[in-house]
């Protein structure tokens, strides 16, 4: 494990921006919900306005990631958390129409940065220290991601909604004054930027051109994406129904956070020690690992639905999964180009906010009709079938490394059909 205090200055900066900014999310995030849910009164109601982030997420996903790649990484994330600070005022007006077009401009801005931020962080990486570089980042992010929900219960408790989003407001103007300042790179929000930008887009037609690009990855490419639609379903629902889940049969706020923290503070530990485990086992232990614990984890909840197995089912998951994500960061690193890591990203966010748009409707729908926690079951069919995949990407990876070839950039041996594997994820870095 790299300590923090080993990595270079331009590395701690992005992990504590990046660190930050999900810090404001989580909170965010266990507040809707629950939020929502008193101020719309309708379950499927709450479904569609939640969706509204992932909608945007998608929409945004690959253009975003064009952007971050051609007009510069420090121009896309001072974008981004501009807007994101403006979309927070939206949230004062608790009428359905404002509360959705809040959840858009939040899920596009949050996009925008996390891309941003996840691209910069890979520029600093070396191929030998980015296991165990991104694992760390990854540790911070969930660390973030479990506190967030605490902070927010004990805000809750102390006061009033509006007084609430006040404090998040002043949070957000705070962490984007140290983000501007620090974030690497000498380019900031521009009319040069943003003219470049639109060229960029037109030229592009939006998708086409990125689509393009990310064709030369192969079918790489799609065991990655049904890993993100599973990873972005399973996240999506649990931080829509949990909230509302735990609320409701009397956990509490405090309690209900804590329950919910159990999805992301595994990672602070686990992630890390899962990048430095990966050179030692290697993908196919470390999926197999992965794997076990991910599909153990949701098997846990089905046998018995309580407050007890539901933290166990997120803990267990959360293991899991920073076993798994690991290692696509190598793969990354190893077989893509630098130029469209942006875009690759990007495609990833994709898939996840596929399964983000989905997850919250669903929520919705089964809670008129059945047990909202259901939808546990159908996390558990998607997860087999992309570690499946990625089991499959996994072996081609190594048969491909194993063979001669010629002198290339890495993105072309993963044309040549038998290679392939990577990435971040939730945030991931």
């Amino acid at each position: 494990m790299i300590p923090l205090l080993r990595l270079g200055r331009t590395t701690k900066k992005l992990v504590a921006i990046g660190s930050l900014v999900l810090f404001v999310q989580a909170i965010l995030w266990y507040f809707i919900p629950i939020y929502f849910e008193d101020v719309l009164t309708n379950m499927l109601l709450v479904g569609t306005a939640i969706s509204a982030y992932s909608a945007a997420s998608l929409l945004i996903s690959l253009p975003a990631g064009d952007i971050i790649d051609r007009v510069g990484r420090r121009f896309a994330f001072a974008f981004g958390i501009i807007g994101l600070v403006v979309s927070i005022f939206f949230l004062f007006i608790g009428e359905f129409a404002f509360l959705f077009l809040f959840m858009f401009l939040f899920g596009a801005f949050t996009q925008i940065c996390g891309s941003a931020v996840d691209a910069s962080l890979m520029d600093h990486c070396t191929r030998k220290n980015v296991g165990r570089i991104m694992g760390l980042a990854d540790g911070f992010d969930e660390a973030a991601w479990a506190f967030g929900p605490i902070a927010a219960a004990c805000l809750l408790l102390l006061f009033e909604v509006p007084l609430f989003i006040s404090i998040i407001v002043v949070l957000l103007v705070a962490i984007s004054a140290f983000a501007l300042l620090y974030f690497p790179g000498r380019q900031a929000l521009g009319l040069g930027g943003i003219k470049k930008s639109e060229k960029i887009l037109i030229e592009d037609a939006l998708y086409l051109g990125e689509v393009r690009r990310l064709k030369e990855l192969g079918r790489p490419l799609i065991a990655m994406m049904l890993f993100f639609f599973a990873f972005g379903f399973w996240e999506y629902a649990i931080w829509t129904f949990s909230p509302i889940w735990t609320n409701a049969l009397g956990a509490g706020l405090v309690t209900g956070a804590l329950i919910l923290a159990a999805s992301s503070l595994p990672f602070v530990l686990c992630s890390p020690t899962a990048g430095a485990l990966m050179g030692r086992l290697g993908p196919n232990k470390m999926l197999a690992i992965g794997t076990v614990a991910v599909l153990s984890g949701q098997t846990i909840f089905m046998f018995e639905q309580s407050f007890a197995t539901l933290a166990a089912c997120f803990a267990t998951t959360a293991v899991g999964l920073a076993f798994i994500m690991v290692p696509l960061d190598v793969f990354v690193k190893e077989r893509v180009r630098w130029r469209v890591y942006g875009e690759l990203f990007g495609a990833e966010e994709m898939a996840y906010e596929v399964g983000g748009v989905i997850a919250p409707l669903s929520v919705g729908v089964i809670a008129m009709e059945a047990e909202m926690t259901s939808v546990i079951y159908v996390s558990f069919a998607l997860f087999a079938v992309a570690v499946a995949a990625l089991f499959l990407l996994f072996r081609n990876w190594q048969l491909a490394s194993a063979a001669p070839r010629e002198a290339a950039e890495p993105l072309q041996a993963c044309n040549s059909g038998a290679a392939g594997r990577r990435s971040g994820g939730h945030q991931s870095a």
